[in-house]
């Protein structure tokens, strides 16, 4: 039996979601929108029907053999909207020309035993521009979404999914997949929260686990911060590695005891000692720089600790020509590691956005500005090369 290739953006990815930020968020990071469908009385061209299944059973690596070509079941007149970058602009996604399409919303089925039989996949095509695009967040099934609401103690109908991107990950056994590879999803809710599950709802498994640990750390903490590494690259790195393991304490009230977390806006400083470990972890350029307690259930970077210093240059530049005041004095206030959307969860209804995701960093700067205490707010990649800005404020301390 004879398989095609999957599209190499999906093979890098073989990781397990987890959640990566605190779970007793009270406002969603982002408001997802959606393509406005409209009734029109046109019909799928046949090149564009043949080309949207072919991109299919590529996308999904499916076997070239006609019981498993996929078959359009659905096809609706529809209209959304893109984005098209405005020249010189910075950012994915907040500067940009709209641009509404016109076209079909089609939806397809996978014949044939493999594990995409039952599954519903949907994509977007332009009579606008002859394009099409598929579309992951509108192809998640409900065992998928019911398993990520399940986790977070919501009613299906409750979850907010932001972004949704198809990956593969390896078969553990023969039949536990078919072609080759096991298909998962990396979805973000609008809190930015990732998880990374089966079709069937289940954490998405690979080999990424360590036998030993080091300065008492638990190996499940350890593990659990190198997957969370991974979730954040993106992909599976060769030269991710584990720079050094210390146990450590830390008073915010008093300092000077230790290494330990930046400390959270807080008003009175609980004068406690407190103790566990720290780990840092190189991957690629990013330096990673993690505090665990014994019981750690959110694994995620200190933030201050971990962010690349070029993305300060990019912010203080991009503050500068918003308000030549801002020049002198700039500081970041505050830093929190965040899972986006492909376009930063910027303001765009772009449905390409949707169907990628992206680690990176919620981020607070503080200095200049016509307003006292004026904070400036922007949503950073992970490498700090792009950014969006997303709001100016003022910053009040916690009482």
């Amino acid at each position: 039996m004879k398989y095609s290739a999957p599209i190499a953006a999906l093979i890098a990815t073989v990781l397990l979601g987890g959640i990566a930020a605190n779970c007793t968020a009270t406002q969603p990071l982002f408001s997802q929108s959606f393509p406005r469908i409209s009734t029109r009385a046109n019909n799928l061209p046949k090149t564009m029907e043949t080309a949207i299944i072919e991109d299919l059973r590529n996308r999904l690596g499916l076997p070239e053999e006609p019981a498993f070509r996929p078959v359009i079941k659905h096809r609706e007149p529809a209209t959304w909207e893109g984005c098209l970058p405005t020249p010189g602009a910075p950012g994915y996604g907040g500067n940009c020309q709209p641009i509404t399409h016109s076209g079909w919303k089609v939806k397809l089925e996978v014949p044939g035993e493999t594990q995409a039989k039952g599954e519903i996949w949907t994509y977007y095509a332009s009579q606008t521009d002859g394009t099409f695009l598929f579309d992951g967040l509108d192809s998640l099934n409900a065992t998928v979404k019911g398993a990520i609401a399940k986790r977070l103690n919501l009613a299906p109908e409750n979850l907010q999914v932001t972004a949704a991107e198809l990956t593969f990950g390896a078969c553990q056994t023969k039949a536990d997949c078919l072609p080759g590879h096991k298909l998962g999803w990396r979805v973000v809710d609008s809190y930015g929260r990732m998880f990374h599950l089966d079709l069937q709802g289940n954490e998405m498994k690979r080999g990424l686990e360590m036998q030993r640990s080091e300065a008492g750390l638990p190996i499940a903490l350890k593990n659990a911060v190198l997957r969370d590494v991974a979730d954040r690259d993106g992909v599976l790195t060769a030269n991710l590695s584990v720079e050094g393991i210390k146990a450590t304490a830390w008073n915010w009230c008093r300092g000077g005891q230790g290494e330990g977390p930046t400390p959270p806006e807080m008003g009175a400083c609980p004068d406690f000692t407190q103790s566990g470990w720290q780990i840092k972890v190189r991957s690629g350029p990013m330096r990673y720089v993690y505090y665990l307690q014994e019981g750690s259930t959110a694994v995620a970077p200190d933030g201050m600790q971990s962010f690349p210093e070029n993305a300060i240059a990019r912010i203080k530049e991009d503050m500068a020509q918003r308000d030549p005041t801002t020049v002198e004095n700039v500081s970041i206030r505050q830093v929190s590691p965040q899972f986006f959307n492909g376009c930063l969860n910027a303001k765009t209804s772009d449905l390409s956005c949707r169907q990628n995701v992206r680690a990176g960093w919620v981020v607070t700067a503080m200095g200049g500005g016509s307003l006292p205490n004026q904070s400036w707010h922007y949503n950073v990649d992970l490498f700090g090369d792009r950014i969006e800005f997303i709001r100016t404020g003022t910053w009040h301390p916690v009482p």
